[in-house]
């Protein structure tokens, strides 16, 4: 096995791919459940189906590429910024018995549609430390979504005055989110009579609406 491959485990019918070599023959592997798993070269039941080679329409069926496209973003926003990185996966947070890290464990827990928020949120922030001549002091607690929008949890370090500067930044962007389609990122409203309450544009929340009817 090797970074990008695409894997199938026959006992779950999950496919997968893998992103980080841990060794010793052990490997990360990105299930299009979302979850980030431990593999071992060794499993009997895993095989190597291709390589990956960049585009989310090589998977064969809509719920792959979705995840796929999921995992590519938080790798982008990752790739920028290091407070973005996932160090603890939640395979490997379990073998230790507990989970004290839901950011590494989960990702961020909302829809592809703000992820150019995120970005933003994240350069913003970047941008405060650096005028201020200082590394970026952030840990990443919690990104999900609540009550339809975007909560960004972090423990902030440094002076007083450029912490609140990074919690101001946070709540704007918070506040920026209840305005944006969580799903496709399109100008949106909050949606109170939905199963689930959920900030969207006209046309995903009539999508969403009729999959609630079926």
């Amino acid at each position: 096995m090797k970074i990008n491959d695409v894997i199938y485990d026959d006992d779950a019918y999950i496919r997968g791919v893998i992103i980080k070599d841990l060794g010793e023959g052990y490997y990360n592997v990105f299930w299009f459940n979302y979850v980030i798993g431990i593999v071992s070269e060794d499993e009997e039941n895993l095989k190597v189906i291709g390589h990956y080679n960049g585009d989310p329409k090589m998977f064969d069926d809509q719920e792959a590429r979705e995840a796929m496209n999921r995992y590519l973003l938080e790798k982008r926003l990752a790739d920028k910024y290091s407070f973005m990185r996932r160090d603890r996966s939640l395979a490997e947070q379990s073998k230790e018995g507990f989970i004290d890290d839901l950011y590494s464990a989960f990702g961020c827990e909302c829809d592809d549609g703000w992820f150019p928020l995120l970005d933003e949120l994240c350069a913003d922030i970047t941008r405060v430390y650096e005028d201020a001549g200082l590394p970026v002091g952030i840990k990443v607690d919690q990104v999900k979504e609540k009550f339809g929008g975007l909560r960004f949890y972090v423990t902030a370090t440094g002076p007083q005055e450029l912490v609140k500067e990074v919690y101001r930044l946070i709540n704007e962007a918070e506040g920026k989110s209840e305005k944006i389609c969580e799903h496709c990122g399109n100008p949106g409203i909050i949606r109170n009579d939905l199963a689930w309450i959920r900030c969207l544009c006209d046309e995903c929340y009539e999508k969403k609406m009729k999959e609630n009817l079926q």
